[in-house]
């Protein structure tokens, strides 16, 4: 599918009208991605995994690998594609240090959540557990944007954008790429504890909504 993509923007920007089905199929890609990557990481979770869950993670995950690029848009400021498509550098989103970042407040997140079960409130568990899942899924997007244009490294955003000369890698392998970023996510997910992920689901939260309401009331 990725050697498929790489080849496909080069015949269709010779025709106007075709440009937005490259949009299209990239985001699909993404979510694609996205979704893949958090199934192949699930590997980890604790057992039992209901199917509720599986699908609604899954579709969290698949929607936040297109969300990350809404940094695009913001930091050109404007809601027009061609804009967003036009920065000078790399938005801020595509930072890799923050996902390394994100990764170290989740493994101390979890870490406290085990060591005070009860005292932590179920909002504050599910927003845990829906952290990692927003680690995979933006680790993915970056990962697959990495095979074409390499890992952002260094220094951080500067005015929402990449400073100019910042140390990034070249272009990764495919075929290497994905089973290391892989592995490196279920070292994580078998590091932290993660025995309430299963509570992480859509259905959950707003049960949980509807109790805070019922008890206001």
């Amino acid at each position: 599918m990725e050697l498929m993509l790489k080849q496909l923007p080069q015949l269709l920007d010779r025709h106007e009208r075709l440009e937005g089905l490259n949009l299209f199929l990239e985001t699909l890609a993404h979510a694609f991605t996205g979704a893949v990557f958090w199934i192949i990481s699930s590997i980890e979770l604790p057992e039992p995994k209901s199917l509720r869950f599986m699908i609604e993670s899954t579709f969290l995950s698949a929607l936040i690998a297109i969300v990350v690029d809404i940094d695009h848009f913001i930091a050109a400021g404007s809601l027009s594609i061609k804009a967003a498509q036009s920065l000078p550098e790399r938005p801020f989103l595509h930072w890799s240090g923050c996902l390394v970042v994100l990764a170290v407040v989740l493994l101390v997140g979890s870490s406290i959540i085990q060591h005070h079960w009860f005292a932590a409130p179920c909002l504050g568990r599910q927003t845990v557990d829906g952290g990692w899942i927003t680690l995979v899924a933006w680790s993915s997007h970056q990962l697959r944007d990495s095979l074409r244009r390499g890992l952002w490294l260094w220094p951080p955003p500067r005015f929402l954008l990449s400073p100019p000369g910042h140390i990034h890698t070249p272009p990764l392998p495919l075929l290497l790429t994905y089973p290391l970023a892989l592995a490196t996510v279920l070292t994580l997910l078998h590091i932290a504890p993660l025995k309430l992920l299963d509570c992480a689901t859509f259905s959950s939260y707003f049960s949980f909504r509807e109790k805070i309401k019922v008890s206001i009331v």
